[in-house]
């Protein structure tokens, strides 16, 4: 047979960009079906996984269970973790601030407080604290006393119980837990005195109140001083 008389070979056709039927597809077209095909996919998964969750069968399962045990765990730690560094970090700060630890573990530890009751509170301070991490709840300090405590000659903003927030608010969110200090001091001469304000706590600082800190130093020393009784 003559090369001449052979059917004739088909002639290459470059790739066709309109995508016509019966057309081979472009390089572009492959690409936007890829890309339409992954969204697809994720726009399946993110509708099924909630229904997969609430299942249920699934919810009940043990495989499930161990999983988010060993999710609040993994959580849990890492919560822990970032708070210690924090805490650290901070009576590193402090330490260097006032010249060494011993300032810091004196006012903790007086010298002359009774041993038993002083472990007794720092065992009932742990514990809520404990719970306040565990709820996610929150941390609230108490302030009562004279013009001391209520910062009287002083900006609000540099008030103790201020700069004692400032301090501590960072640390508590790394356990989401929202630490607050409310400050009830009054002036001496106002009426109150460290006689009676001690009976109007729940209505000065709230019912909620996890610590409250006691300041009349100053005045109690002047009653005391002038035989009062």
């Amino acid at each position: 047979m003559e090369r001449s008389d052979r059917t004739a070979l088909p002639q290459y056709q470059p790739l066709s960009v309109s995508n016509g039927p019966g057309e081979v597809p472009s390089a572009r077209a492959l690409f936007k079906k890829k890309i339409f095909t992954i969204i697809t996919v994720i726009f399946i998964c993110s509708a099924a996984l909630p229904i997969f969750v609430n299942n249920e069968f699934v919810r009940d399962s043990d495989l499930y269970k161990e999983y988010l045990l060993k999710m609040k765990t993994l959580t849990w730690s890492r919560q822990i973790q970032k708070t210690r560094t924090a805490v650290k970090d901070m009576r590193a700060m402090l330490e260097e601030y006032y010249g060494g630890p011993e300032i810091l573990i004196d006012t903790f530890e007086l010298p002359d407080h009774n041993k038993e009751i002083h472990e007794k509170g720092i065992q009932t301070l742990a514990h809520k604290m404990a719970r306040a991490m565990v709820w996610k709840d929150q941390f609230v300090v108490g302030a009562i006393g004279n013009s001391v405590t209520a910062g009287h000659d002083n900006c609000n903003y540099d008030s103790y119980e201020q700069q004692l927030e400032r301090l501590m608010k960072p640390i508590w969110s790394n356990v989401y837990v929202n630490f607050e200090v409310r400050n009830a001091g009054t002036g001496s001469q106002c009426g109150d005195t460290f006689k009676n304000q001690i009976w109007c706590m729940r209505n000065l600082v709230g019912d909620d109140v996890d610590v409250i800190q006691y300041s009349w130093t100053y005045d109690e020393k002047i009653y005391n001083t002038a035989g009062g009784v």
